[in-house]
């Protein structure tokens, strides 16, 4: 009798037989990764820059909030804040890969995985080891922390505080004993929404301003929401390593169909708070051209099979996102840029 999904959830110590059952029906299969020729390649594929990138785009934007209220930004300030936020994403990312790979390298979970034709993190970014990509997070987090410092001596003592609190909640993300990405009920999505995108994006605007103001709440939400976006995409392309290892994500949690539900529903919100932001803040009409980006994501959203989300499905969501972050951002900064002072 062959073994589903359900039943192997339902029970608390599966065995390797019947986790390979439960899988052997899922359709879709990850091509290969070819291993990379230099070193620096296999540093790229691993670090995942563009998602590192995407992660700061509530920095850029509110940053050129700044710019537009009061016609001057310090560029020394900007470039340090943004190196923060992108060493903390990179980071992340890494310490996380880490976690991942180490926990996946149990015998029961490579057979399951291989019986499925999924590719597991080894297999995705197989050209580094272990305590390689543990190290390069720590330095990842460590340039942040770094920059944070500065930034506290450049602007004063808030900013090492708002840098303080971003900085804890990521390193408590992924590193122990709090760990609380493992704790299930959104509470590690909701904790990178903060960490890497509302956080970093108000202490950016204070730096720029010495000020608070509501308007970089308005503009860095959107872009925090893309980023949540990212991250839940992510775990949608990594599901069935993450259920064998008892990774409590979203995607594990609520199941593909709802995963991906929240997820149209995530897309939809940012765009929308953009056009709400536009209407009811002072912030210029023309910011609505963001709008432009959301074909790039939707465009993955029409090709998906809700029900089996083979991984190269997953893979163009997790990618769509990503690019549509960029996009909206890029289009975001530019309406700003060309709408003058206010």
């Amino acid at each position: 009798m062959d073994v589903t999904r359900t039943q192997v959830e339902q029970n608390p110590a599966p065995d390797a037989l019947a986790h390979e059952r439960a899988l052997e029906s899922y359709a879709g299969r990850m091509p290969p990764a070819r291993p990379a020729r230099t070193l620096l390649g296999a540093f790229a594929r691993t670090c995942r820059f563009d998602a590192a990138l995407a992660a700061v785009t509530p920095v850029i934007a509110v940053s050129t909030v700044a710019w537009w209220q009061f016609g001057r930004i310090d560029i020394v300030v900007l470039l340090f804040a943004v190196a923060a936020g992108f060493g903390a994403a990179l980071g992340v990312q890494l310490l996380t890969e880490h976690n991942d790979r180490l926990r996946a390298a149990a015998p029961h979970v490579r057979s399951a995985l291989r019986t499925a034709g999924h590719a597991d993190t080894a297999a995705r970014a197989p050209d580094l080891h272990l305590g390689e990509i543990k190290s390069l997070g720590y330095i990842s987090l460590l340039i942040s922390v770094l920059c944070h410092l500065w930034l506290g001596l450049l602007v004063g003592w808030p900013m090492l505080l708002f840098g303080g609190v971003a900085l804890l909640m990521t390193w408590g993300y992924a590193t122990k004993p709090i760990n609380y990405a493992q704790w299930g009920f959104g509470l590690g999505e909701s904790g990178l929404f903060l960490a890497l995108g509302l956080v970093p994006a108000v202490g950016a605007y204070y730096g720029q301003t010495g000020a608070l103001d509501p308007l970089a709440v308005w503009s860095a939400v959107p872009f925090a929401m893309l980023g949540s976006l990212i991250m839940i995409a992510h775990g949608l392309m990594f599901d069935r390593r993450d259920w064998l290892i008892r990774k409590r994500t979203l995607a594990v949690q609520m199941g593909r169909p709802r995963t991906l539900d929240f997820s149209a529903v995530l897309l939809i919100g940012a765009f929308v708070f953009v056009v709400f932001a536009a209407i009811v803040t002072d912030l210029p009409l023309r910011t609505m051209t963001a709008l432009l980006g959301l074909p790039v994501a939707t465009s993955a959203f029409a090709q998906i099979d809700r029900e089996e989300l083979p991984p190269t499905q997953s893979a163009r969501l997790y990618t769509a996102a990503i690019h549509a972050t960029l996009a909206t951002s890029l289009l975001y900064t530019l309406a700003l840029l060309t709408a003058g002072i206010g």
